[in-house]
């Protein structure tokens, strides 16, 4: 079944390969951009994605020297998709279910299952 984790993590994984890309450019500021905004992205689809926001500074230390103006841009990439969903919510007056749909993660659908072939290995 298709859950939200699976598109978060094909987010992640186009984040991680442009990160990538920009190893060795003088200037990444679209490819730093791209990686914040899909981070961001794939935490509306599933919200405990946000523990890797340290990942992505970790990233930014390993991978670029330091440059105030990609650190920057990364904040604004992370901070557009946030904006265009509030934005959205305040438009339709749904600011209250944004708050319950996204920021607050339901565990209670989560379920665990596992067949009888599964006890027999």
């Amino acid at each position: 079944t298709l859950h939200p984790a699976l598109i978060a993590n094909v987010l992640l994984i186009i984040a991680f390969y442009s990160f990538t890309e920009s190893y060795r450019k003088d200037a990444a500021f679209s490819n730093v951009f791209d990686v914040g905004a899909l981070f961001s992205i794939a935490t509306l689809f599933y919200a405990p994605f946000i523990l890797l926001f340290p990942v992505l500074a970790i990233g930014l230390f390993a991978f670029r020297p330091f440059n105030w103006r990609e650190w920057t841009i990364c904040l604004i990439g992370i901070c557009i998709p946030y904006l265009f969903t509030w934005a959205v919510y305040f438009w339709n007056d749904q600011i209250p279910q944004l708050i319950n749909d996204k920021i607050m993660f339901d565990f209670s659908d989560v379920s665990i299952s596992y067949s009888s072939s599964f006890y027999s290995i």
